[in-house]
């Protein structure tokens, strides 16, 4: 049987922290990497699908991957945001500016 392996940015934990210090939840889903992002935000009656990426990285670091592009792709398409989170700081600013 096949082990997944749950990886995470470095980034991941602050982020989260801030997500949720603001008053939203996170379920993380990056368990399993079919699913093609890190987890979900409850946001004030909004579900946001969110990737996490570390800011710190180059730009060639931090690109999505295949699985993540797909599914971003597909999310758009629907009409259903996909965030690319990559800094407290930005995560703070694009919920707050969601209401």
């Amino acid at each position: 049987m096949r082990t997944l392996k749950n990886r995470t940015d470095d980034s991941q934990s602050d982020i989260v922290l801030a997500i949720r210090k603001l008053g939203g939840d996170w379920i993380p889903c990056s368990g399993d990497p079919k699913i093609g992002f890190d987890g979900l935000i409850l946001w004030r009656g909004k579900s946001l699908i969110c990737e996490i990426k570390n800011g710190a990285l180059s730009p060639s670091q931090r690109k999505l991957t295949d699985r993540e592009a797909k599914r971003k792709a597909q999310c758009e398409a629907r009409g259903v945001p996909y965030l690319v989170i990559e800094s407290v700081d930005q995560a703070v600013e694009t919920l707050q500016s969601l209401g």
